[in-house]
């Protein structure tokens, strides 16, 4: 059951990667580095939202906690562009040289690392939406950082499956044919000796 769970987000996962591909040439290794990204501003927002009992911003009410957090973000930031934006790295330099193949990486990860992929499912969705709960009632400014701190914590999720998902074959973009056709019909368009 857990199993099926599990291929059943990495294909959400894999048909989203694959659309966006297809749109802009952007791999799911370039989500996966957007979603660490965002993972980790989740600890900035959060020391703007109320504080319960003074009713003010967190990091004006105990500011030496609020600094520990943020300390402990920048190391788990450092660890995780030395460690999984490395990893995430190889398997795009495989995919880049043309490999018909998934990196043995990802498929070893899909195997090893399901029980701990559905166990952060479960706790960091249950923080976000939590988070997302209590922006509802809050004034504007605690109701913005309160609910970006719960979309951030969310974040890590995508994270753990866009970057086992196997890319497309390498091709030219919608964008890229957008773009090019544009030019194309511009220079069409373009007045005989104008270009002089």
């Amino acid at each position: 059951m857990f199993r099926r769970l599990d291929n059943a987000i990495i294909s959400f996962f894999t048909n989203i990667s694959h659309r966006f591909q297809r749109l802009t040439g952007l791999t799911n290794f370039w989500l996966a580095k957007q979603c660490w990204k965002i993972f980790l501003l989740a600890a900035l927002f959060g020391a703007f939202t109320r504080n319960k009992e003074a009713n003010i911003p967190s990091i004006f009410a105990n500011p030496g906690s609020i600094i520990f957090w943020q300390i402990l973000t920048l190391i788990i930031g450092i660890f995780g562009k030395n460690f999984f934006f490395a990893i995430i790295d190889e398997m795009e330099d495989h995919y880049a040289s043309g490999h018909g193949t998934a990196h043995p990486l990802t498929l070893g990860m899909r195997e090893k690392q399901l029980v701990s992929r559905l166990y952060q499912l479960v706790i960091f969705g249950y923080i976000a939406c939590t988070f997302l709960f209590w922006a509802v009632g809050e004034k504007l400014f605690f109701f913005i950082f309160t609910a970006l701190s719960g979309i951030c914590l969310f974040m890590l999720i995508p994270f753990n499956y866009f970057w086992l998902v196997i890319p497309l074959p390498t091709g030219k973009s919608k964008i890229q044919e957008w773009r090019e056709a544009f030019a194309a019909g511009f220079r069409q368009q373009v007045p005989i000796g104008a270009e002089k």
